[in-house]
């Protein structure tokens, strides 16, 4: 059973400068995290690089690679920052986060802990969670717009729009590979939905 689920902040692309607009992904090498955003890098031209986070700052160090994907707190917790400048804010997804526990040992708990676990789970997780880690996010973004040694780009109206083809690309893709995948993607939309119009 779920007990909370989350995300965190969007991936951006990180680089020494050799990212600053949609087409300068062409032919770099980007560590991605995934296989749907591998898939996306490489619609963009890119050469999705698959490599534990641990490993970037070393390979970037290196030029083993051009630069990677990642969102802000592990850009800082992995040591990515010092050996990057230019951060390419490209929104590649997110990263959904889930706290599961077995059934059986839920329901062996006494009532007191079990109403503790489901006062404090679902969306009162979420929304805390998102609160903090969005908050957290927000300060690391606005500490590297205000560092001379960094430079923070948004895309262009065009990239956007290019990124956006792409990505419904990408989705009906993925639908059209199985029943079941396109199933998902409904229920995904349709709770997307009830949350946006408060139901």
């Amino acid at each position: 059973m779920a007990i909370g689920t989350f995300t965190t902040a969007p991936y951006s692309v990180h680089t020494n400068g050799a990212v600053r607009r949609l087409a300068d992904l062409d032919g770099r090498m980007i560590r991605s995290a995934g296989a749907i955003e591998s898939e996306t890098l490489r619609r963009f031209g890119a050469v999705p690089i698959g490599m534990p986070v641990t490993e970037v700052a070393e390979a970037i160090s290196r030029r083993t690679i051009d630069g990677t994907t990642l969102h802000p707190a592990p850009l800082f917790d992995f040591g990515v920052e010092r050996v990057t400048s230019t951060r390419y804010m490209m929104p590649l997804g997110l990263v959904p986060l889930a706290i599961l526990m077995n059934r059986a040992r839920f329901e062996a708990l006494p009532a007191e802990a079990q109403q503790a676990i489901l006062s404090h789970s679902g969306l009162w997780t979420a929304e805390r969670f998102n609160e903090h880690v969005g908050a957290y996010n927000a300060a690391l973004i606005d500490r590297l717009k205000a560092d001379p040694r960094h430079e923070v780009i948004h895309p262009s109206p065009e990239d956007s729009a290019r990124m956006q083809e792409v990505y419904d690309a990408v989705i009906a893709d993925w639908a059209a590979r199985a029943p079941r995948n396109a199933e998902l993607l409904a229920l995904v939309r349709a709770e997307i939905e009830a949350v946006r119009s408060g139901r």
